[in-house]
């Protein structure tokens, strides 16, 4: 494992107290998608009962795609706030937002990205992928009046980008741990 910390100085500083009732939820790629590629390269004998060997080669270059950075550059000028969700997945990284902003998040669950391969592999393994280490997907969330130039600068480079939700009024409750599903799918015995 090795650990980085950067320190320097920024023309703006993004911050989840900043974020607001009715800001808009983006979600970058799809879900999954550290995942699901670090399951291809660990445990392929779980997905090779159902998948191709096309299919687990597509999964392994899933891992060329776990960068943000090119998504934060094409959005910062228009979000309030940014987060890549590994530990936990979609749902992890939209409760630190939660926790952060003080605030629930009201999710379109149909409109969540999940690429049919994870959904097939979430179907025959038993897990939930938004559970499942999402880096690679950013989770932005942008003033309403600022999503179409956010949408429009993302698809200028080549990124595809989902509503999600909206962030909603006071949160009630704490929010709870993360759970993360690869940790129990790299343990799993092969289905034979």
């Amino acid at each position: 494992v090795i650990m980085g910390a950067l320190i320097g100085t920024a023309d703006r500083v993004l911050k989840a107290t900043d974020i607001r009732t009715g800001d808009a939820l983006l979600a970058t790629k799809h879900v999954g998608i550290e995942g699901m590629s670090i399951l291809a390269a660990d445990r392929s004998d779980l997905l090779s009962g159902f998948m191709s060997g096309d299919d687990i080669k597509e999964l392994l270059s899933w891992a060329e795609m776990t960068s943000v950075l090119k998504e934060s550059r094409a959005v910062c000028e228009y979000a309030k706030f940014m987060h890549d969700p590994t530990e936990g997945g979609f749902m992890g990284g939209i409760g630190e937002i939660c926790s952060l902003s003080g605030l629930e998040a009201v999710l379109d669950n149909d409109a969540i990205p999940i690429h049919p391969l994870t959904r097939l592999a979430a179907l025959k393994l038993g897990f939930d992928p938004l559970h499942l280490i999402a880096s690679g997907s950013l989770l932005i969330v942008v003033p309403q009046e600022r999503l179409d130039e956010a949408h429009a600068s993302l698809s200028a480079d080549g990124i595809d980008s989902h509503v999600v939700g909206r962030m909603g009024g006071r949160l009630k409750d704490k929010v709870p741990d993360p759970d993360e599903e690869l940790w129990r799918l790299l343990k799993m015995e092969a289905v034979k």
